[in-house]
């Protein structure tokens, strides 16, 4: 096999969201090809995800940036007092289901980084220690998010990833009945030296997840997907692929240190 010079940033997203998003995120961890992960300050089981990633070694752990909940269930609002960030919330104290949502709602720059640092006092004050800030929903798209989140991550010492940093491309031809780990060699084959981007949703296919609902989605349609993300990230056979190909996985702060801008080659 010729060997190329590929970094992959592996991430899983979401963690706090559910106990079985944390408990998957535990399993990959311990195969050791998935190396960063994402947190929610404002999931429901935020507190059970620093329980368990408080003391974790060889992974960088990030802030989530979460400004909207496109769930049905559960639902979630902001850190801060919503009395603060009024242009954030709806009239139950919850965020607004979508980002378009929010945009539409010209939200002052000033909530938008108010929420952020609570969000960041929310993490740390669980005793995590983070190494970035990326974002939820791929919410920096909104005009003047991006720029202010870059700037709050360089005053806090973190590394400022943006949503569409450099993703893995997708590769025609792949059949869909191919399992994951396959389909996403193929697209590691496929691609030059570089450094490249592959989020994760971790989860185990169980009741809690089961329970979570998007709008325009099935029931357990997302717990299928998840776990299937989970599944993957404990590949034996992909993990091979990546020693024998001299491909790494690499942690964000391996590659880049606070102020660098990550930017798509041109």
């Amino acid at each position: 096999m010729k060997h190329k010079k590929i970094k992959l940033l592996m991430r899983a997203d979401d963690a706090g969201l559910a106990r079985s998003v944390n408990l998957a995120i535990v399993e990959a961890l311990g195969h050791k090809l998935l190396r960063n992960v994402s947190i929610m300050a404002v999931g429901p089981e935020v507190e059970h995800a620093a329980s368990i990633f408080s003391g974790t070694e060889n992974a960088a752990l990030g802030l989530h940036l979460t400004l909207n909940c496109e769930w049905d269930h559960p639902r979630w609002g902001p850190c801060a007092p919503a009395c603060s960030v009024p242009s954030l919330v709806n009239g139950n104290g919850h965020f607004l289901s979508t980002t378009t949502a929010l945009h539409e709602r010209n939200a002052p720059m000033e909530e938008v980084v108010r929420e952020a640092e609570a969000q960041l006092r929310r993490l740390r004050g669980l005793g995590l220690k983070l190494s970035y800030i990326d974002d939820h929903m791929g919410v920096t798209w909104i005009p003047g998010i991006k720029e202010a989140i870059y700037a709050l991550a360089c005053r806090e010492g973190l590394i400022f990833v943006p949503a569409d940093f450099n993703p893995l491309p997708a590769c025609k031809g792949l059949e869909a009945s191919k399992g994951l780990a396959a389909r996403l060699i193929k697209r590691l084959e496929a691609v030059p030296s570089g450094v490249y981007t592959n989020i994760f949703h971790p989860a185990f296919e169980d009741p809690e997840m089961v329970a979570l609902t998007l709008p325009g989605r099935n029931a357990g349609e997302i717990a299928r997907e998840r776990d299937a993300d989970r599944r993957l990230l404990c590949d034996a056979d992909f993990a091979d692929f990546l020693n024998r190909s001299g491909m790494e996985s690499v942690c964000y702060d391996d590659l880049f240190v606070v102020g660098d801008r990550l930017e798509n080659p041109s």
